[in-house]
């Protein structure tokens, strides 16, 4: 019989449901898209393909391909007329289990067709795992997008892109996995190094999860944020349009490399996180207004 056809639509978000909805151990619920499911017949049948996992601290983008399982009734039988493949984005996996299911209803409700449950889930080998970006403005210029990437290809190492507005004129090496958008914040506790424009955003976010950087400065305050992490030993500062293909993986090989600069990393971190900036402000502005 022929495998049915998935293709979905990213829908990240950080949805709750109860623990009946999937597995009792996976009760939050990281994606859910639409599916549309071509049988052997012919027939187009829209079912969910939801993400489950166990902690909201787990939450990502699931970024592997998998093929689930068939689903049987009671008696033996198959549960659907067709054999269920569940597709995700090529790639990459990240490091916690999670399940993954077809149902006929939103967010695990209704028949399950298929399902799968990752456990353990670690990375393919030992090369690291790189988060880049060149945020909305800096990866709407294709051509640069391009020969980073193309540079970034050509090392052993898997990567998350956020390819930006002009996502679909941007296409990916082997070892890379993205989407025009991803949420930036749930992805960076994952990664080993950040390769970025130097937005306050993204540097900002990455001393808070202890990420070091490769810096590729476009305009604005970026020159300012790539030259202090530069300074401090934190990053490195290249030039983007001028920057060789050697010399970025050198500074990615470099970073990834020194083990001093993860534990210096390591120390901002908790540092950052255990005074959180926002629960702070809330308390100055009820002090202020008490």
């Amino acid at each position: 019989m022929k495998k049915a056809l998935v293709a979905a639509t990213m829908a990240v978000g950080l949805l709750l449901a109860s623990p009946g909805a999937a597995e009792a151990c996976f009760t939050y619920c990281d994606w859910d898209p639409l599916v549309l499911v071509v049988t052997p017949s012919g027939h187009i049948v829209p079912v969910y393909d939801s993400v489950w996992t166990s902690s909201l601290l787990n939450l990502g983008v699931p970024l592997e391909s998998y093929t689930a399982k068939r689903v049987y009734n009671s008696s033996g039988g198959p549960a659907t007329a067709v054999d269920m493949t569940i597709t995700t984005p090529t790639g990459l996996l990240f490091r916690y289990s999670y399940l993954a299911q077809v149902t006929t209803g939103l967010l695990g409700s209704g028949t399950v067709l298929a399902a799968v449950t990752i456990l353990g889930a670690t990375s393919k080998s030992d090369t690291s795992l790189i988060y880049f970006s060149l945020g909305s403005l800096g990866s709407a210029d294709t051509g640069l997008m391009r020969r980073v990437i193309s540079c970034l290809a050509a090392t052993p190492h898997r990567y998350i892109v956020s390819k930006g507005p002009l996502h679909g004129e941007i296409e990916l090496g082997p070892n890379m996995a993205g989407a025009e958008f991803l949420p930036q914040p749930a992805v960076l506790p994952h990664v080993d190094l950040v390769v970025t424009h130097g937005g306050n955003n993204t540097v900002t976010e990455s001393l808070h999860f202890g990420k070091p950087m490769v810096v590729l400065p476009l305009f604005w305050d970026q020159y300012d944020n790539a030259q202090r992490m530069d300074e401090l030993g934190l990053g490195i500062r290249l030039a983007p349009y001028e920057v060789e293909g050697g010399e970025l993986r050198g500074a990615i090989d470099r970073l990834l490399g020194d083990e001093a600069l993860a534990a210096q990393l390591g120390s901002i971190s908790a540092r950052l996180q255990a005074r959180p900036g926002t629960a702070l402000a809330a308390d100055a502005i009820e002090r202020l207004a008490g």
